[in-house]
């Protein structure tokens, strides 16, 4: 409601040039966090419902040397759980949304890894309650799930553009 009280000099002067943008901009970036933390919430909460399974996953990957993938394993989901959490409540958004974007791209590091190694296993994105009864990924499923993975760092991305909290104007 503030912004519609100030003049349209004011609002040049501080940087809001035109109110349809700022709406736009500021509900896209809403969006974007309540969809990533959700997202991340959910998968990590199912991760620590299923965290036998979830190892098993990591151990499939062969990236990680045997000691650490139980640790790995465990921490990861509640990371995920936490990150989530920080999304929706926003809680440091910008840096949140660096982080989730790196988080992705190892992902998607890991998933190209297969590809290249010619390992066909599930993700372990939980994708399987979806797909029972495939046998065997094919390239599509990995490059779907690589696609998935840019379009939630396009929404980090959104979320460290367009989060306008803390941000100076210029005077």
């Amino acid at each position: 409601m503030y912004f519609l009280v100030l003049k349209k000099e004011k609002l040049i002067k501080y940087g809001y040039c035109n109110m349809k943008f700022i709406k736009i901009r500021d509900w896209i970036e809403i969006l974007s966090r309540y969809v990533l933390g959700i997202i991340f919430v959910y998968f990590g909460f199912d991760k620590i419902m299923n965290i036998d399974g979830f190892i098993e996953n990591i151990t499939n990957y062969q990236l990680l040397p045997t000691d650490f993938i139980e640790v790995f394993g465990i921490i990861l989901p509640w990371f995920e759980l936490l990150l989530g959490g920080f999304l929706i409540l926003k809680f440091f958004p910008r840096i949140m949304a660096v982080i989730a974007s790196i988080l992705l791209f190892a992902f998607m590091i890991a998933i190209i890894s297969l590809i290249i190694r010619g390992i066909n296993i599930n993700c372990g994105c939980y994708a399987q309650r979806i797909l029972n009864n495939i046998k065997e990924y094919t390239i599509f499923y990995y490059l779907s799930i690589i696609f998935r993975d840019l379009v939630l760092i396009l929404l980090c991305y959104f979320i460290y553009k367009f989060n306008s909290f803390g941000t100076k104007r210029n005077e």
